[in-house]
C-alpha cells in the first residue's frame, strides 16, 4: 500500500479545493464532557492530516482522476478512523479503461498512518453508515440500471450473509432514494429515506422490512422531497430533514406526529439548513443560513417545534492582515456534547486583499440553554472572543448542507472531523493516491487517553442439533479495545477466561486480547434453546445452544382454520378477488390445492390453479369470475393441509334498474346513465347502445319470428342479434338525435338495418350507417326511424340488423341471440367470432370476462 505523507497545508483556491466531509457520531452521554482548544498535533505533528491511499494491484500511472467522497466514517475506540469510501482497483475487462470504480473500506491509525483496506464487489454507491458498534457498514447503491441495493458488510469488504438476500436487500418496491439518508436506530434497526414514493422506511437488523412501521415498512410520501438526515431522541421519536428545509417527526410506529409543527411537519424559515443534533428535551438544534451562507446561525427547536432560541450570527474575521470573511458556508455540522453544550464545525470562506479565496475551518461552542457562545472556546485566540475559533487547516464542502456529514468525539475527548479532500487536485495525484482528510481538537485532558474499559462488541457463536442435558462450551473469543482490565460477570453459566478447564460463575476482569469462553448445560427438551449471556465492561454477547429436534417427531401441517368473507353486489363475469388469510399453525410446508378457481400465495398478483405448498405466516387470497346473472352466486374451495375455507360471490339483483332504462342494474354497464345501456342477447353476448341526447326507456328484444306484421321480411336473411326495442325519451318534439348500436362482432358485408312496426312491419332504413360491429342510426322525432310517427319528443324504435343467410336458405328464427349458422360463417365468408360457452375451466371464464370488460366503454365522448 502507498502511504504518501504530505507536509505543509497550503491554502487553496475555491476552484482547487473543492471538499465533502461525512462523519460518524458516537452516543453523546458515552463521555464526559471536554472543552474543545488546540489542534491535536499527535495527529501527523500538525492537528490535520491527508489519509492517503492506493489499492495494491494499481500502477500509479493507471489511476484515474476520480472524485473519492467519503460516504461514512468512524472514530474507533483506540483513536484510529475507519472511513468508507471509493477507489479504483484494476480491472481486465473494462473496455478502454483499465481501472474500475469499487467502493472501499479503509483503516487509518490515530496518527493518521494507513492500517489496512477492505474492498467490496459494489461500484456504485449513494450512500453509507456505519453499525453502532463501528463492526459493519450499511450501503446503498446502484445493483443495474435503475435497480437499487441495500447491502451489509463487514469491514473486510465481504458480505454480511446475516442480513437479508445472502447480505443484500434488493429494491423491488422502489423503497431506496437516489440521494438516501441512513440511520441505525437504539434498537439496530436501520432507517432509510427520504423517498419521494415511499417515504422512510425502516428495517429490521436481519434485513428484512419492519412491517410493524407504517404501511408494510415505509411510511408513504408525506412530502415530495429527498432525504438529508435522521436523528432518534430519547423518547423514541424520529426527526428527518429533507432537502427545501422540511422537518418531520414520526413516532415509533412511523405516524407523523400530529402535534408536531403542521401535523407532524415543520418549514424552517431559511434558505439552507443543516445538520440536526437531537436533545435532551426530546427537541432538536440544528443551522440555518442563507444560500450564501453570510447569515447563518444555531437554531433550537422544541418537541413541537417551536423555536425556543437561536444564536447571533456566526461571523468571523481572521485576524490576519487583509483577510476578510466572505461567508460562513453551508456545509455546517452540528454535534451535542452533552446536555449543556453543543458543539458546530462550519467551513469559513475568506478572501486576501488580492481576492485570493481562502477555505479555513470554524468551530464553534454554544450554550444549548439559550444559544450563546462559550466564550472561552476562543479566549486569547483572537480579538472577537465571540465562541468561534477559526483553524487554518482544510475545509470541508461548502456547496451541500445536506450531504453525510457529522462531528464526533473520540474515547480520548478529542473531537474529530474526517471527509473528502481536494486531493486530486493536488501534486499528489502524480502519485496514484485517493486522499481524505483529518482534523481533530483536543479536549480538556489534552490528548491524554483516558481510561477504556469498554471493549469491542464481541459474538459466540450460535451451537445447534446438540444432545439434551449435555455440557456445551462456546467458541472462544479475544477482546479487544480496552486499554485496563475490564470487569467480566455472566448470567445462565459460566465462564473461563483463556479457555481452559477451569470455569466460574463469579465475577471477574479481563484484559486487552485475553480471550474468552463460555458454558451452560443444554435443554431437557428437543428443540429447545439455552441462553448464556457474558457481560464485559458493559458490553453483552449471548452464547445460544439449541437441542436437536425429536427423531420421532412429525410435523404439525394442519393450520388453524381460516374463513374467506363472503362479497355480494359484484358485476357479472367479472374476476373477484377474496380477502387476505394468514396461514397460522403449521410446522411445516402444507399442500395447497383450490376448485372452480385458482389461488395467489402473498397475494402477488401471481394466480394458479396447480397444487403446491404454504409455509407458516404466509398470506394467501383466493379469485374466480363471478356468476352470468343477477343474483347468483359462485363458490370457490380452498384447501389447505385438509383445511377448508370457500369463497362466495353473489351478482347484483335484478330487481333494480336505477336509471329506468329497462335493464337490471346487474347486467347494465352504466346502472346510473340512461344515456347508455348494455342489453344480454344471450351465451354470455352483449350489445351496448348509447345516446347523444335524451334518455332510454322500456328496452327489450323482440323475436322477428314472433311479430304479428312479417310484411317486408327480406327472403334469405336472418336476424342473429333479434330486434331492439326501445324509447328515446325527454326530446324537445322534433329534436334529430343519433343511437349508436354495437354488437359483440363485426357485421358481415351485405348486412341490412330494418326497423319493424306491428303498422308496417319490416321497413330497411337506408341512412344506417354500419362500421364494422358498429351500427349509427339518425333518427328523428314525429319523422324518419320513429315508429309512433308523431312529435311528441318521444322516439320509438325496434330495430335489428339482417343478415344474409349462409346456405340461401330462410335464415331460421334468430331469436336465441343468434348462432349464424353451424359452421360459425358470417354469411359473407369470413369466419364469425366464436361464441363462448359454459365451461368450468378457469382460464375460459377468466378470459370471457375480459373480453366483456373490453366493450364496456363510453359510446360517445
Amino acid at each position: 500500500m502507498l502511504k504518501t505523507p504530505l507536509t505543509g497545508i497550503k491554502r487553496t483556491s475555491v476552484g482547487a479545493l473543492a471538499l465533502s466531509c461525512s462523519f460518524f457520531m458516537m452516543s453523546s452521554n458515552a463521555l464526559a464532557f471536554n472543552s474543545p482548544s488546540d489542534l491535536d498535533q499527535s495527529l501527523a505533528g500538525s492537528g490535520s492530516t491527508l489519509l492517503e491511499y492506493r489499492h495494491s494491484g494499481l500502477e500509479p500511472d493507471s489511476f484515474r482522476n476520480w472524485n473519492h467522497p467519503t460516504f461514512a466514517a468512524h472514530v474507533n475506540n483506540d483513536g484510529s478512523f475507519t472511513i468508507v469510501g471509493t477507489t479504483e482497483i484494476a480491472c481486465d475487462d473494462c473496455g478502454s479503461f483499465s481501472t474500475e470504480r469499487k467502493m472501499v473500506i479503509i483503516r487509518f491509525a490515530a496518527d493518521g498512518s494507513y492500517v489496512g483496506e477492505g474492498v467490496t464487489d459494489s461500484s456504485f454507491l449513494y450512500a453509507a453508515t456505519f453499525s453502532r458498534d463501528g463492526n459493519k457498514v450499511f450501503g446503498v447503491g446502484e445493483a443495474s440500471y435503475l435497480n437499487g441495493v441495500l447491502r451489509k458488510f463487514n469491514l473486510d469488504g465481504s458480505l454480511d450473509t446475516s442480513f437479508g438476500d445472502g447480505g443484500s436487500y434488493a429494491d423491488v418496491d422502489n423503497r431506496l432514494p437516489l440521494t438516501p439518508a441512513l440511520f441505525v436506530d437504539d434498537d439496530n434497526r436501520l432507517l432509510v429515506g427520504y423517498h419521494h414514493e415511499k417515504g422512510l422506511s425502516r428495517f429490521l437488523p436481519d434485513g428484512t422490512l419492519d412491517t410493524s412501521f407504517g404501511i408494510d415498512g415505509s411510511t408513504g410520501p408525506d412530502v415530495d422531497r429527498n432525504g438529508a438526515d435522521i436523528v432518534q431522541t430519547e423518547d423514541g421519536h424520529y426527526y428527518v430533514i429533507t432537502s427545501g428545509r422540511l422537518v418531520l417527526k414520526y413516532d415509533d410506529s412511523g405516524q407523523l406526529v400530529a402535534s408536531f409543527g403542521n401535523d407532524g411537519i415543520l418549514e424552517l424559515p431559511s434558505g439552507q439548513v443543516h445538520r440536526l443534533a437531537a436533545l435532551a428535551d426530546n427537541g432538536f438544534a440544528t443551522i440555518v443560513a442563507n444560500s450564501q451562507g453570510q447569515s447563518a446561525k444555531v437554531q433550537r427547536y422544541d418537541s413541537n417545534g417551536e423555536l425556543v432560541n437561536e444564536s447571533p450570527n456566526m461571523t468571523q474575521a481572521l485576524p490576519e492582515a487583509g483577510l476578510t470573511q466572505l461567508s460562513i458556508g453551508e456545509g455546517g455540522q452540528i454535534y451535542k456534547v452533552n446536555d449543556e453544550h453543543l458543539l458546530t464545525a462550519v467551513t469559513w470562506v475568506g478572501r486576501t486583499s488580492s481576492w485570493n479565496i481562502v477555505y479555513h475551518t470554524a468551530f464553534g461552542l454554544w450554550n444549548i440553554e439559550d444559544l450563546t457562545p462559550v466564550l472561552s472556546f476562543d479566549e486569547g485566540v483572537d480579538d472577537n472572543n465571540n465562541g468561534i475559533r477559526v483553524q487554518e487547516v482544510f475545509g470541508f464542502a461548502n456547496n451541500n448542507p445536506l450531504t453525510r456529514q457529522k462531528l464526533t468525539q473520540d474515547p480520548q475527548g478529542r473531537f474529530v472531523l474526517v471527509g473528502e479532500t481536494g486531493a486530486y487536485n493536488q501534486e499528489n495525484i502524480q502519485d496514484g493516491v485517493a486522499s481524505w482528510a483529518a482534523v481533530r481538537l483536543l479536549g480538556d485532558n489534552d490528548g491524554e487517553p483516558v481510561e477504556d474499559t469498554t471493549p469491542d462488541p464481541f459474538e459466540f457463536e450460535p451451537a445447534l442439533d446438540m444432545a439434551r442435558s449435555t455440557a456445551v462450551t462456546s467458541n472462544a473469543v479475544t477482546i479487544y479495545g480496552i486499554d485496563a482490565p475490564a470487569p467480566v460477570t455472566v448470567s445462565g453459566g459460566e465462564y473461563s477466561i483463556g479457555c481452559g478447564a477451569s470455569f466460574t460463575s463469579a465475577g471477574g476482569s479481563i484484559e486487552n486480547e485475553q480471550t474468552i469462553c463460555v458454558r451452560h448445560t443444554s435443554a431437557d427438551d428437543w428443540d429447545t434453546e439455552t441462553t448464556t449471556t457474558l457481560t464485559i465492561g458493559g458490553v453483552s454477547g449471548d452464547f445460544v445452544s439449541r437441542t436437536m429436534f425429536d427423531p420421532d417427531y412429525e410435523p404439525d401441517t394442519t393450520p388453524d382454520p381460516f374463513s374467506f368473507e363472503p362479497q355480494n353486489d359484484v358485476a357479472i363475469l367479472e374476476p373477484v378477488v377474496s380477502n387476505t388469510v394468514s396461514i397460522t399453525g403449521i410446522e411445516a410446508p402444507a399442500s395447497i390445492s383450490v376448485s372452480n378457481g385458482d389461488y395467489a400465495i402473498g397475494c402477488d398478483g401471481d394466480f394458479t390453479d396447480v397444487s403446491g405448498e404454504i409455509e407458516n405466516g404466509q398470506t394467501v387470497c383466493v379469485r374466480h369470475i363471478s356468476a352470468f346473472g343477477c343474483l347468483a352466486e359462485t363458490t370457490t374451495v380452498l384447501t389447505v393441509g385438509g383445511v377448508q375455507a370457500s369463497f362466495t360471490s353473489t351478482t347484483l339483483d335484478d330487481s333494480l334498474d336505477s336509471d329506468g332504462d329497462g335493464i337490471s342494474d346487474c347486467t347494465d354497464t352504466s346502472p346510473y346513465d340512461a344515456t347508455e345501456a348494455s342489453v344480454s342477447l344471450g351465451a354470455g353476448n352483449h350489445m351496448e347502445m348509447g345516446t347523444d341526447t335524451g334518455e332510454f326507456r322500456n328496452i327489450a328484444l323482440i323475436d322477428p319470428d314472433e311479430a304479428s306484421n312479417q310484411d317486408g321480411r327480406p327472403d334469405n336473411y336472418d336476424f342473429p342479434y333479434s330486434l331492439v326495442s326501445y324509447e328515446v325519451v325527454n326530446l324537445n318534439p322534433g329534436d334529430s338525435i343519433t343511437v349508436e348500436l354495437v354488437y359483440p362482432s363485426a357485421l358481415p358485408t351485405g348486412s341490412r338495418i330494418f326497423k319493424y312496426s306491428d303498422s308496417a312491419g319490416f321497413v330497411e332504413m337506408e341512412s344506417a350507417v354500419i362500421d364494422g360491429n358498429r351500427v349509427t342510426l339518425t333518427l328523428t322525432d314525429g319523422g324518419d326511424g320513429d315508429a309512433d310517427g308523431a312529435e311528441n319528443g318521444t322516439i320509438v324504435d325496434p330495430v335489428g340488423p339482417a343478415i344474409l343467410d349462409d346456405d340461401g336458405g330462410d335464415g331460421g328464427d334468430g331469436g336465441d341471440g343468434g348462432d349464424g349458422g353451424d359452421d360459425g360463417d358470417d354469411g359473407d365468408g369470413n369466419q364469425e367470432e366464436p361464441k363462448p360457452k359454459s365451461s368450468s375451466s378457469t382460464s375460459l371464464w377468466i378470459l370471457l370476462g375480459l373480453s366483456l370488460l373490453a366493450i364496456r366503454r363510453k359510446l360517445f365522448k
